[in-house]
């Protein structure tokens, strides 16, 4: 038996985590003579350079067996799916380059922002399909031993006419990318899947670990 890595956990309100998200917005100079010049203002800085296609992908996750692989059109995203032969919930591991400037911003600032992004990114996907309500839940931070930047985690609960679903949300920075790993279970069942995303985590970090970033 596998059993998941030693980790250890800081607990965050998910007011504190969008306040780290939103903590690099620029505020407006009270004057307009403090506005630069256009040939003062920055470059938007690209993101960081990486080739997705050359990240290995785990072929299995406990009995979940990878079953193929998409690209977004127009966006530099890679996404991994693995599905499980007796039940039909998915596991996705999404692949993503660091925006421009994240690379200098400390490991938990980085992963809390970004976490925070995607987590309003899912919530408003599922109202879209049709959920009624979307409750974040049991948000933190953890330290998993043989990845160097935190984990942060969740649940969001969803609440639909006739059902209840729980997606479990695990993000994490291998610089140069963020690896978001999702999976959408019925209430009741998140504990194992929950150990699973981490290990999933930890798995794409070993087998990667010579193209990673260390901070």
């Amino acid at each position: 038996m596998t059993y998941p890595p030693h980790f250890t956990t800081r607990r965050l309100l998910p007011a504190a985590l969008l306040a780290l998200a939103l903590g690099g917005c620029l505020m407006a100079p009270d004057d307009a003579s403090d506005y630069p010049s256009l040939d003062q203002i920055p470059m938007e800085i690209p993101p960081a350079d990486t080739d997705l296609t050359a990240w290995q992908a785990p072929p299995q996750l406990g009995d979940y067996r990878f079953q193929g692989e998409a690209t977004l059109e127009g966006q530099r995203t890679r996404i991994l799916r693995y599905s499980h032969a007796q039940n039909e919930t998915l596991i996705d591991l999404t692949l993503f380059p660091l925006p421009g400037g994240w690379d200098t911003m400390t490991p938990t600032r980085a992963v809390a922002g970004q976490y925070g992004q995607q987590r309003q990114q899912l919530i408003e996907r599922a109202l879209r399909h049709g959920a009624q309500e979307v409750q974040p839940m049991d948000e933190s931070l953890v330290t998993v031993e043989g990845i160097s930047y935190p984990v942060a985690r969740g649940q969001l609960a969803q609440r639909y006419r006739s059902s209840t679903l729980t997606t479990l949300v695990q993000l994490t920075a291998l610089p140069p990318v963020f690896v978001l790993a999702t999976a959408s279970v019925p209430s009741g069942h998140t504990e194992a899947t929950e150990a699973l995303l981490r290990d999933a985590l930890l798995a794409i970090a070993r087998l990667n670990a010579d193209i990673i970033d260390t901070p």
